[in-house]
């Protein structure tokens, strides 16, 4: 690459990540099959706030290496998501990292 394009690609690729770092959840839209989508997402996602719609989404799981322990959220609400996970000994899944996987039903 010439030395005088170098100035014009590092500005491009710094407008690149200072956009790519003001991306909402509200802005991605990520198609999905029916039934399980494994997915992962480069922005934090409010797992409450995207999901809940129960005419879309049956379930929200994220496997939580540090703990051990299966994350979960049911768009049925909050009550209805800690006592599933409390009877079942799963921690309750509100919010998903850059770079999380986590499945989708």
């Amino acid at each position: 690459m010439s030395k005088r394009f170098l100035p014009l690609v590092l500005f491009l690729a710094l407008v690149s990540l200072f956009f790519a770092s003001f991306s909402t959840a509200a802005d991605i839209n990520i198609e999905l099959e029916p039934r399980w989508n494994l997915i992962s997402s480069r922005i934090p996602i409010d797992v409450k706030d995207t999901f809940s719609d129960k005419d879309k989404f049956e379930s929200v799981w994220k496997w939580d290496a540090q703990n051990q322990n299966w994350c979960v959220w049911l768009p049925g609400g909050d009550a209805m998501t800690q006592a599933y996970a409390g009877a079942m000994g799963f921690t309750v899944l509100s919010e998903i990292n850059p770079g999380e996987g986590f499945w989708v039903n």
